[in-house]
């Protein structure tokens, strides 16, 4: 997924700083009970824009499921992982970056 954002959704939408990001993720999954709300919510907005980037069969030989089904999954996901941020109301960086890329993939 990583490559597919960085070559698809990257481009269009300069919002994540790759170097960073990554690594926030990476060490994020060692603890994943103790994700910060704003990370997790910037985590399933990077799902979904990327699974929202990849076609039907990519979809399929990558994650073996439709395109549908999983870009409606992360959807889902990213939405609740934004109102469990508290994206109305917040000042935080990492909570309007998620905030940001759902919106432009939900166009």
């Amino acid at each position: 997924m990583w490559d597919i954002y960085i070559d698809r959704v990257d481009p269009l939408v300069k919002i994540l700083h790759l170097p960073t990001f990554w690594p926030m993720v990476v060490n994020s999954l060692q603890n994943p009970q103790e994700i910060p709300k704003s990370l997790e919510a910037l985590i399933f907005a990077f799902y979904y824009t990327t699974t929202s980037a990849f076609s039907d069969d990519e979809c399929q030989t990558i994650m073996g499921e439709r395109q549908t089904t999983i870009s409606t999954r992360y959807k889902y996901a990213a939405r609740q992982a934004l109102i469990n941020a508290e994206f109305l109301k917040t000042t935080n960086l990492m909570t309007l970056q998620a905030f940001v890329m759902f919106f432009v993939s939900v166009l």
